[in-house]
Formats: structure tokens, C-alpha cells, sequence
């Protein structure tokens, strides 16, 4: 099952010039301060589950794969960070073996002064087959 979290990565550097820092995240908790330049979106794979149980030998079986994304910006410039990465992320789908993207959830996990740290979570549905 394929890790689409450097092609995400390479779709806000090239999509969405509003993030000054586009990486993967080095950290899973927020900080206090983040050492690099802001706006920042930060993306990795958080996990993956099967959607049903297989009922009987199976050769290709539907998985969720969650991404997620840390957006670090200033409180005035919040929503349009989270407004680049959903026009980003809604729909997409990487090949044809994935359905479309979609939100899952997203919070505030941290505020230190003017910069927010919201964190959320995007759902992509993937087939794995048997080689």
C-alpha cells in the first residue's frame, strides 16, 4: 500500500503558495514555537484501517488510509490555510486505485500568542490487492 504523503507535499509546494513551510511534520505534539517559517503545513500518513472484514478469500480489499496535517499560522491567516488545503485535499485522488479524499475532523491543538496550531485529518479510501 502506497504512502502518498511526498506526493501531498508536493502538491501544497506547488498548489498553494500561501505555506511558506511545507514538510513532513518532526514532531506529534504541538510546541510551544515552531522553528521554521509560517504559514506551515506539515503532512504525514497517521494511519490505516480495513473498512469491513473480509467474508471470504479476497484478492483486493478496501483500506482507509488517514493523513495528517498540521497547519501553523497566525490566528488572522487561519482560515486561509484551511481554506488551500481543503480546496487541495477535497476530492482528490491520486490513481485509480484510491476513491476521492475527505475530512475526517480538525481542532485547535495549541495557541501560543497570535499563532494557532490546528491539526486535522483527511480520509483516502484505498484498494490493496494480492500480488
Amino acid at each position: 500500500m502506497m504512502n502518498h504523503s511526498d506526493e501531498l507535499i508536493g502538491l501544497v509546494r506547488q498548489l498553494c503558495p500561501f505555506f511558506v513551510t511545507v514538510d513532513h511534520p518532526w514532531f506529534m505534539e504541538a510546541l510551544d514555537e515552531l522553528d521554521q517559517e509560517i504559514p506551515a503545513a506539515l503532512i504525514w500518513m497517521s494511519g490505516d484501517e480495513a473498512l469491513d472484514e473480509p467474508k471470504s478469500q479476497v484478492a483486493t480489499q478496501q483500506v482507509v488510509q488517514n493523513y495528517g496535517v498540521w497547519i501553523v499560522a497566525p490566528r488572522d491567516r487561519l482560515e486561509q490555510a484551511r481554506s488551500e488545503i481543503r480546496g487541495l485535499m477535497l476530492g482528490w485522488s491520486p490513481n485509480e486505485m484510491t476513491g476521492d479524499a475527505y475530512y475526517l475532523k480538525g481542532r485547535a491543538e495549541n495557541i501560543a500568542g497570535d499563532i494557532v496550531w490546528w491539526r486535522e485529518y483527511w480520509a483516502l479510501p484505498v484498494w490493496i490487492r494480492q500480488r
